[in-house]
C-alpha cells in the first residue's frame, strides 16, 4: 500500500469505537512510519523537478558512508510490521568519501524499496553488502525477487521511461 493509503485506513480504524484503546495505540507509531514515508516519498519528487529544471545543486561534504548504510538498514527494517522485512548486513566499518549524502541515501533507498517491492509475495530477505574493492566503493542490495526480464535490463537506466516493469 501507498503511505496514504495507509494512513488512511489507519485514520478510519482510530474513528471506530469497536476498537479497544490498547489496539489504537499501537496504530499511532505505524501512522508515523508511514507519514516519514509519504514525507520521503514528496522530498523524492521535488528533487527530481529540480534535476530536470537544471536547479538541483549537489551538497559535497564528508560521508559516513558505513553509519549511513546502516542507518537505512534500519529503517527498512523498523518499516516491516513483525519482522517481516530482514536484512542481513555485509557493510564494512569505517568507509567515508565525500559526496551528496542525501544523493547517495536516495540511490540506496530506491534499490531496498525496489528489492522490497518486487520481492514476489514473500516477506522480504535482502542482503545489503557495503565494500572498498580497489579504488572504488561497491554497494550491493541483493534480494530472492522476481527480478528484471533480462530484455529490460538495458532500459533500466533509460531516461525515456519507456521500461514497461
Amino acid at each position: 500500500k501507498t503511505p496514504l493509503a495507509s494512513i488512511g485506513v489507519y485514520l478510519d480504524t482510530l474513528e471506530s469505537e469497536k476498537i479497544p484503546a490498547e489496539k489504537k495505540m499501537q496504530i499511532v507509531p505505524r501512522m508515523k512510519n508511514d507519514l516519514r514515508r509519504l514525507e520521503h516519498q514528496v522530498d523524492d519528487i521535488l528533487e527530481a523537478g529540480r534535476f530536470e529544471s537544471g536547479e538541483f545543486r549537489l551538497n559535497l561534504q564528508a560521508v559516513d558512508l558505513s553509519g549511513l548504510v546502516h542507518g537505512l538498514a534500519d529503517g527498512f527494517t523498523e518499516r516491516g510490521e513483525g519482522g517481516a522485512i530482514r536484512i542481513v548486513r555485509n557493510i564494512e566499518p569505517g568507509v567515508s568519501l565525500v559526496a551528496d549524502a542525501t544523493v547517495i541515501g536516495r540511490a540506496v533507498s530506491a534499490l531496498l524499496d525496489n528489492a522490497v517491492k518486487y520481492s514476489g509475495g514473500q516477506p522480504p530477505h535482502l542482503t545489503l553488502t557495503l565494500r572498498r574493492a580497489h579504488h572504488t566503493i561497491e554497494i550491493v542490495v541483493a534480494d530472492k525477487g522476481v527480478g528484471i526480464d533480462k530484455s529490460e535490463i538495458d532500459l533500466i537506466f533509460d531516461s525515456d521511461g519507456n521500461w514497461d516493469s
